[in-house]
Protein backbone atom coordinates (compact mmCIF):
# COMPACT_ATOMS: atom_id res chain seq x y z
CA UNK A 1 0.00 0.00 0.00
CA UNK A 2 3.19 2.17 0.89
CA UNK A 3 4.51 1.90 -2.37
CA UNK A 4 1.97 2.29 -4.23
CA UNK A 5 1.38 5.87 -2.60
CA UNK A 6 4.56 6.40 -3.00
CA UNK A 7 4.51 5.53 -6.83
CA UNK A 8 1.47 7.72 -7.21
CA UNK A 9 3.32 10.86 -5.92
CA UNK A 10 6.13 10.05 -8.12
CA UNK A 11 4.04 10.15 -11.03
CA UNK A 12 1.93 13.45 -10.11
CA UNK A 13 5.61 15.03 -9.08
CA UNK A 14 7.43 14.01 -12.66
CA UNK A 15 4.35 14.46 -15.45
CA UNK A 16 5.43 13.65 -18.48
CA UNK A 17 9.28 13.30 -17.31
CA UNK A 18 9.82 10.69 -15.21
CA UNK A 19 13.09 10.33 -13.55
CA UNK A 20 13.97 13.87 -14.67
CA UNK A 21 12.94 16.82 -13.15
CA UNK A 22 9.87 18.11 -11.75
CA UNK A 23 8.52 20.85 -9.43
CA UNK A 24 6.56 19.66 -6.45
CA UNK A 25 2.84 18.75 -7.76
CA UNK A 26 0.89 20.54 -4.88
CA UNK A 27 3.19 23.50 -4.02
CA UNK A 28 4.78 26.32 -6.32
CA UNK A 29 8.03 27.27 -5.57
CA UNK A 30 7.04 30.88 -4.15
CA UNK A 31 5.63 28.73 -1.35
CA UNK A 32 8.45 26.71 -0.56
CA UNK A 33 10.20 30.40 -0.31
CA UNK A 34 7.94 31.62 1.75
CA UNK A 35 7.95 29.01 4.26
CA UNK A 36 11.77 29.66 4.07
CA UNK A 37 11.40 32.94 4.87
CA UNK A 38 8.80 32.20 7.35
CA UNK A 39 11.16 29.78 9.02
CA UNK A 40 13.78 32.94 9.33
CA UNK A 41 16.53 30.65 7.06
CA UNK A 42 18.74 31.83 4.71
CA UNK A 43 18.72 30.23 0.89
CA UNK A 44 21.79 28.63 2.26
CA UNK A 45 20.84 27.33 5.21
CA UNK A 46 17.12 25.51 4.07
CA UNK A 47 18.96 24.10 0.72
CA UNK A 48 21.96 23.27 2.55
CA UNK A 49 19.93 20.43 4.61
CA UNK A 50 19.34 18.99 1.33
CA UNK A 51 22.77 19.22 -0.75
CA UNK A 52 21.75 22.01 -2.50
CA UNK A 53 24.04 25.15 -3.02
CA UNK A 54 22.69 28.77 -2.16
CA UNK A 55 23.02 29.73 -6.11
CA UNK A 56 20.64 26.74 -7.03
CA UNK A 57 18.69 27.75 -4.43
CA UNK A 58 17.78 30.49 -6.03
CA UNK A 59 17.19 29.55 -8.96
CA UNK A 60 15.10 27.49 -7.88
CA UNK A 61 12.96 29.64 -5.77
CA UNK A 62 13.51 31.86 -9.18
CA UNK A 63 11.39 28.50 -11.48
CA UNK A 64 14.02 26.56 -12.03
CA UNK A 65 12.58 23.21 -12.04
CA UNK A 66 14.09 21.42 -9.45
CA UNK A 67 15.75 17.33 -9.96
CA UNK A 68 13.35 15.04 -8.61
CA UNK A 69 15.33 13.40 -5.66
CA UNK A 70 15.46 16.86 -4.47
CA UNK A 71 11.68 17.57 -4.91
CA UNK A 72 11.12 14.47 -2.86
CA UNK A 73 13.66 15.45 -0.10
CA UNK A 74 11.86 18.62 0.06
CA UNK A 75 8.19 17.11 0.26
CA UNK A 76 8.86 15.14 3.04
CA UNK A 77 10.97 17.28 4.50
CA UNK A 78 7.84 19.97 5.11
CA UNK A 79 5.42 17.04 5.42
CA UNK A 80 7.36 16.31 8.87
CA UNK A 81 8.09 12.61 7.41
CA UNK A 82 12.11 13.99 8.09
CA UNK A 83 13.58 16.01 10.17
CA UNK A 84 16.84 17.80 10.42
CA UNK A 85 18.28 14.86 12.25
CA UNK A 86 17.59 12.35 9.65
CA UNK A 87 19.02 14.61 6.87
CA UNK A 88 21.90 15.41 9.19
CA UNK A 89 22.49 11.41 9.79
CA UNK A 90 22.62 10.49 6.10
CA UNK A 91 25.01 13.52 4.92
CA UNK A 92 27.17 12.07 7.53
CA UNK A 93 27.12 8.38 6.02
CA UNK A 94 27.89 9.79 2.56
CA UNK A 95 30.72 11.67 3.36
CA UNK A 96 32.21 8.85 5.20
CA UNK A 97 31.82 6.34 2.90
CA UNK A 98 33.09 8.79 -0.21
CA UNK A 99 36.20 9.44 2.36
CA UNK A 100 36.46 5.70 3.23
CA UNK A 101 36.52 5.24 -0.88
CA UNK A 102 38.81 7.70 -1.28
CA UNK A 103 41.41 6.66 1.51
CA UNK A 104 41.90 2.81 1.31
CA UNK A 105 43.03 1.16 4.08
CA UNK A 106 46.72 0.05 3.62
CA UNK A 107 47.34 -3.42 3.18
CA UNK A 108 49.88 -4.79 5.77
Amino acid sequence: MIKALIRIDLVKLSGDFPGHVCQTADMKLKQIADIRLALNQTQAEFWGRFGVNQRSGSRIERGQEMPLPISILVRLYLDGVIQDADLDKATRRVLIERVQRLNPPILK
